[in-house]
């Protein structure tokens, strides 16, 4: 199995998403022999946002882009082929603010792709959007709000990560 592990905190390994995504993806590789783990920090590596230019660059043909034009395109390229080669992702997701962090936003927004990664048809939208098909959430809640707290939102998500993958 190959994992890729998204890190999505800005806070990088002392975030709490990235502590529990590393536990995910260590009790896959456990369960998994001969597994590999990528892992992709984005508050390390962000992602270039998809702003006027980016977009513009997507539907300008290969041959008329600009260096520039060239090198977000291949960017997203090189992202979207990750995602494609690993057979289980794995996302640490802070939540700030009510949602997530604009280093996610602008990661799904270049691997999110019509005709590549998901197309839209006279039914609507098809692929899954990014072809996911067993998706599993696990939860960290409360753990700004005190350290009683924060050991009730751990151990949750130790319960949850158990029942999940053992």
């Amino acid at each position: 199995m190959s994992i890729l592990q998204i890190n999505a905190s800005p806070r990088r390994g002392d975030a709490n998403s990235t502590k529990l995504a590393s536990q995910v993806s260590q009790r896959l590789q456990a369960s998994h022999a001969g597994s590999s783990l990528t892992v992709r920090d984005l508050g390390e590596q962000p992602v270039t946002v998809l702003d006027e230019t980016a977009l513009g660059a997507l539907f300008t043909p290969a041959e008329q882009r600009s260096a520039n034009q060239a090198a977000v395109v291949a960017e997203y390229d090189a992202l979207i082929a990750e995602v494609q080669s690993h057979d289980a992702i794995v996302l640490g997701v802070p939540m700030y603010n009510f949602g997530v962090p604009v280093q996610l936003k602008a990661w799904i927004d270049a691997i999110a792709r019509a005709g590549v990664t998901f197309r839209y048809t006279e039914n609507g939208p098809e692929g899954g959007f990014l072809g996911l098909t067993d998706v599993r959430f696990i939860y960290a809640e409360g753990l700004n709000m005190g350290p009683e707290a924060a050991a009730k939102g751990f151990a949750q998500a130790e319960a949850d990560l158990a029942a999940a993958i053992g």
